[in-house]
Order: structure tokens, then C-alpha cells, then sequence
């Protein structure tokens, strides 16, 4: 939505990495506020993907100077994406420029989910893997089940295999190891996250599953200036 007098907002995708999910938001938040979706860099066809937050959070800066040289910047991140506004919004600032929101849509810092983790059952985790499967499933014919089965340990693959190069210092993948899910993943697994001086906008939704961790989803810790939430109707999706 390009249009309107106030300053542009631009929202960072989530793991998977497109930003179509956003559509429904850039036509309710009126005609005079434009929105940029940011959509994931590893979804560009035919193109090496980078592997480290760090790195995505530099092509984004550089993507959005495009269209607003100068700040102030308004940062909104959906999911994985709010870790992605978090180092962007370090970036800025470290080049002097003014960031005016840092905001996300029910984004989970690493240490809230490693929270979470710890406080759901083994058999829970189990059983909520066996229901995703069935619910994919389940009325497939037995020939794209198995296509499924297959793209799936083709993923894992890759996933395994971006956490190797990762681990070895690589700054890309190769494009035909371009899996958005997967990259984007293990990019914010490796991704250390450091204090901002400033203040988080969350918006969080009310359901947040049978376990919950910290209401404010684990971000109080970084933000020194605090997490203002606002709690809305709904679950992560």
C-alpha cells in the first residue's frame, strides 16, 4: 500500500518467508499509511541465500534506504521477523539514523522458545508432530503421500546442511539449497540477541497454545525501555 502522507511502515517477513499474509493489514490500516512488505531474500529465484540474520538485516536496510534514504524508520516484524527489526533497528542506530518503532507481530525470542520447550512434555511435542502429519495427510492418495514424505526429508536435508555451512562461517547457500523455512530457521538459531536501548511495541495474541511461558513472549529482558503489548484475538496464525 504506497500511498498516504505518513511515514511508510515496512513488515518483515516470518519463517517462510512471504509477505502475502500481510495484504489483509496494508488494506485495513487506512489509505493515508503506507506498507511495505519485506519478503524473504532467500525466495529470489536463481540467487546464492544468505545465511546469517545479521547479513538479511543489512540487504533489508539497504532494500528500504531505497525507498526512505533518510529516518525516521517505522519497523514492524511478523514471527521470526521481529528478530530480523531487532538487528536492523541496531544497524540503523549504529549509522546514526533515527528509528522511530520497533515493532512485532507475536514474535518469540530464542530464549522464550528455549523456555517454552522446556515446559512442554516430550509426549505433547510428539503428539502435536503426529497430528501435523495426519492433518497434511490424511486424504491424500498414497502416491503424494509419499511425494510428501519425501519433500519433507529433502527439507530436513537442507536444513542439516545449512546448519553445517553455518557453521562453518559460509555467508551463502547455493540456489538450489534455497529452502526460505529452512535458512531462515537456522539463521535466527545462530543469531545472539543484544540489548536495545529503546522500547518494543508487541502485539501479541491471546492464544499462545496449551504451555506459556513470559506474557511478554521474552523480549522485556532485551528492551530497556520496556514492552508495551497489546493483546489481540486470535492465535499465531
Amino acid at each position: 500500500q504506497p500511498h498516504g502522507s505518513r511515514p511508510p511502515v515496512y513488515i518483515v517477513h516470518g519463517v517462510g518467508g512471504n509477505v502475502v499474509n500481510f495484504y489483509g493489514l496494508s488494506r485495513r490500516v487506512g489509505s493515508d499509511q503506507p506498507v511495505y512488505g519485506i519478503q524473504s531474500q532467500a525466495l529470489i529465484a536463481n540467487q546464492p541465500a544468505l545465511l546469517h540474520l545479521k547479513d538479511m538485516a543489512t540487504h533489508y536496510i539497504a532494500d528500504i534506504r531505497i525507498l526512505q534514504p533518510k529516518g525516521p524508520y517505522h519497523l514492524l516484524g511478523y514471527s521470526f521477523g521481529g528478530s530480523v527489526v531487532l538487528e536492523m533497528a541496531h544497524q540503523l542506530r549504529a549509522a546514526g539514523e533515527e528509528v522511530a518503532l520497533v515493532g512485532m507481530i507475536d514474535s518469540r525470542s530464542k530464549d522464550y522458545e528455549e523456555q517454552l520447550a522446556e515446559l512442554t512434555p516430550v509426549q505433547a511435542k510428539v503428539n502435536r508432530c503426529v497430528n501435523r502429519f495426519v492433518g497434511n495427510t490424511e486424504k491424500l492418495p498414497w502416491k503424494a503421500r509419499l511425494k510428501y514424505i519425501y519433500e519433507k526429508l529433502n527439507t530436513r536435508a537442507i536444513r542439516f546442511a545449512c546448519m553445517a555451512a553455518a557453521a562453518l562461517h559460509m555467508k551463502h547457500v547455493p540456489a538450489f539449497m534455497r529452502s526460505a523455512y529452512d535458512i531462515n530457521y537456522v539463521a535466527v538459531q545462530n543469531y545472539k540477541l543484544l540489548p536495545y536501548d529503546g522500547k518494543l511495541v508487541l502485539f501479541r495474541a491471546s492464544y499462545q497454545g496449551e504451555a506459556e511461558g513470559d506474557y511478554d513472549l521474552g523480549w522485556n529482558a532485551i528492551f530497556k525501555q520496556g514492552v508495551e503489548i497489546h493483546d489481540l484475538p486470535g492465535d499465531h496464525e
